[in-house]
C-alpha cells in the first residue's frame, strides 16, 4: 500500500499542474468573464431583486472578446459615462427598451446592440437623434418588465416603448411582482436542513461559488458544453415549450396577460409599444435541435419548433397586442449563411443584433411617423 501513495501524489500533482497550464491558456488565448465579478454590473434591489448598478463603466468577456458595460445613473446601459449627462431637449425622440440578457448583451459593445442599431439608422437616414434607455437586464422577464415598465414611466416621458421576449425564458407562469435577491444566487431555505444533506448541498454551493468566482477555465469548459450539448443533442434538458404536451399550458394566457398590463401602462401616458420575439439559436439553426430530438429518441412529430411563437401569437392577437415575430426572417439569412449567435455565448453576435434591428425597423418608423415627419409606407402591425 506505501508503495501506492508516491504513484497517488505524483498523479495528483501532475492533474494540478495540468489544471493550472490550462487556466493560464484559457486566461490568455480566450479570458472569460467570471460571474463572482458580477458585483460589478449587478446589485440587490428590494423592489425587482437585481438591476444594474448605476454609473458603472467595466469590462466583461463572455467568450466573445472583451466588451466595455457602461451605464447610467438609473442603471441603463450606454456608450460611456458621458453620454448620461445628454440633455434630453438634445434628443428629437425617446425610446424605452427593456428585455433580458438578450438585450443586456454582454457581448457586444453597446453601439451594436438592437435599440443602438435602431438609433443610428433614425439618424442617418432622417437626421434625428435618439435617446435610448435600455433597461435589458439577465434574468428578467415579464414580470420584472411590468415593475420596470412603472418605474421608468413614473420617471419620465418616453415616445416609443419596445419589449423584447425571448423564447422560452420568458413565458412565466404566475404574475409575481415580489422578488427576493437574486444577486447572491443563493436561497438559505432551499437547502435542506437534515445534517448529511445540507453540508453535502452546502459544499457543493460553495465549490461552485469558488470556481465560477476565479476559475476562467471552468468557466470557459461550462460554455462549451452549452454550445456542444445543443449541436450534438447530448444533453438531458429538454426545452420544453416546444413539446406538443405544452400546448394546453396556461403560461401563454398567463404571459399575455402580463403584457397587457404592460401595455396599458404605455397607453395610459398616450405612448406606443411594441413587442418583439427573439428566438432561441436552435430555432434559427434548426438543424442543432433535430440532432438533439433523434439522439433522445424523441418523435418528431411530437414537437413543434413553430408552437411557442403560434402560442403566444394567437394570445396577443386576443389581447390586440402588437406582436413582431423575426423567425422566419432570421432562417432566411441564416439560409444565406449568416451566423447571429456566439460561438461561445449563445446570445446574439453583432450581425444578430444587426439582423434584429433592420427586420423591426420599417414596424418603428410606422410608430414615429409623425415625429419623422414623413409619410412612410412601412407594412401594417401584426395583431
Amino acid at each position: 500500500m506505501r508503495n501506492w501513495i508516491p504513484k497517488i501524489l505524483l498523479l495528483l500533482i501532475s492533474v494540478l499542474m495540468g489544471l493550472v497550464l490550462a487556466e493560464v491558456v484559457v486566461r490568455i488565448f480566450a479570458p472569460q468573464h467570471l460571474v463572482g465579478r458580477h458585483q460589478n454590473i449587478w446589485r440587490s434591489d428590494s423592489t425587482i431583486g437585481h438591476r444594474h448598478r448605476e454609473n458603472i463603466d467595466v469590462y466583461t468577456n463572455l467568450g466573445e472578446g472583451q466588451h466595455r458595460f457602461t451605464t447610467d445613473r438609473y442603471g441603463y446601459r450606454v456608450d460611456s459615462p458621458s453620454a448620461d449627462s445628454l440633455d434630453d431637449i438634445t434628443s428629437n425622440i425617446s425610446l424605452l427598451v427593456l428585455g433580458d440578457s438578450y438585450l443586456e448583451a454582454l457581448s457586444v459593445n453597446n453601439n451594436e446592440t438592437i435599440p443602438e442599431r435602431l438609433a443610428s439608422t433614425l439618424f442617418v437616414k432622417y437626421g434625428i437623434t435618439v435617446r435610448v434607455s435600455n433597461a435589458g437586464t439577465a434574468s428578467w422577464d415579464v414580470n420584472h418588465y411590468l415593475i420596470e415598465t412603472r418605474r421608468s414611466l413614473a420617471r419620465r416621458p418616453y415616445d416609443l416603448g419596445i419589449i423584447f421576449i425571448c423564447l422560452p425564458n420568458d413565458i412565466v407562469m404566475d404574475l409575481d411582482t415580489t422578488f427576493h435577491d437574486e444577486v447572491s444566487g443563493h436561497r438559505g431555505s432551499s437547502l435542506g436542513r437534515q445534517e448529511g444533506l445540507y453540508v453535502v448541498k452546502r459544499a457543493n454551493y460553495l465549490l461552485k461559488k469558488l470556481l465560477i468566482s476565479h476559475s476562467q477555465l471552468y468557466m470557459f469548459i461550462m460554455k462549451q458544453m452549452q454550445v456542444w450539448t445543443l449541436q450534438l443533442g447530448v444533453s438531458g434538458a429538454r426545452p420544453r415549450e416546444v413539446f406538443l404536451t405544452e400546448c394546453s399550458s396556461a403560461r401563454w394566457e398567463t404571459t399575455a396577460d402580463i403584457c397587457a398590463l404592460i401595455r396599458d401602462e404605455f397607453s395610459a401616458r398616450g405612448i406606443q409599444l411594441l413587442f418583439v420575439l427573439l428566438p432561441a439559436v436552435y430555432q434559427v439553426e434548426e438543424e442543432y435541435f433535430y440532432k438533439f430530438v433523434d439522439s433522445h429518441g424523441i418523435p418528431r412529430d411530437s414537437v413543434d419548433l413553430e408552437q411557442p411563437n403560434t402560442l403566444l401569437a394567437t394570445a396577443f392577437y386576443r389581447r390586440s397586442l402588437p406582436l413582431l415575430d423575426p423567425l422566419s426572417y432570421m432562417r432566411v439569412k441564416a439560409d444565406q449563411g449568416l451566423h447571429m449567435y456566439g460561438g461561445v455565448d449563445p446570445h446574439f453576435n453583432p450581425e444578430g443584433h444587426r439582423i434584429v434591428a433592420e427586420y423591426i425597423l420599417p414596424y418603428m418608423e410606422e410608430c414615429l411617423a409623425p415625429k419623422l415627419g414623413n409619410a412612410l409606407n412601412a407594412k401594417p402591425i401584426p395583431h
